[in-house]
């Protein structure tokens, strides 16, 4: 886990997110112009795109505030956000479209909540790590 975890450099880490991120405005587009217009019969396989790709930009706008911070507070964030994208990825594939009617647990509101999750978790590793005292 630590050659893939080392793998994600500073660069990569924001061409990987750059990525991400025109994958998912490219399939909100996608979605928006001709799905819901009729001109294409579009499926699930369409939704899951955006709702996979949506946790992307968070990671892009991540990686370029901490592109020239201390490597120490980038490591800690690239280690929890690898590990955050992963888990969200198998959440997300497993949860079913349809949203139960109660609890809304589905694709859809759980790709939101880990949008969110992944921008409040990584400020507050950001502030963690950028205010703790280093030992002498």
């Amino acid at each position: 886990m630590k050659k893939i975890l080392n793998w994600f450099t500073r660069g990569k880490t924001m061409i990987f997110g750059f990525v991400g991120s025109l994958i998912f405005i490219g399939a909100v587009y996608y979605i928006d112009a001709y799905c819901k217009k009729g001109m294409y019969v579009c499926n699930n396989s369409h939704e899951i795109i955006w709702m996979l790709s949506m946790v992307f930009v968070s990671v892009f706008i991540w990686s370029i505030l901490t592109y020239k911070m201390k490597e120490e507070i980038f490591i800690s964030w690239r280690n929890f956000s690898v590990v955050f994208v992963l888990f969200s990825f198998l959440t997300i594939l497993i949860l079913p479209f349809k949203c139960d009617p109660y609890l809304r647990i589905c694709k859809e509101s759980f790709s939101w909540l880990f949008v969110f999750a992944h921008l409040s978790l990584s400020l507050l590793i950001i502030i963690y790590k950028s205010f703790k005292k280093e030992p002498r």
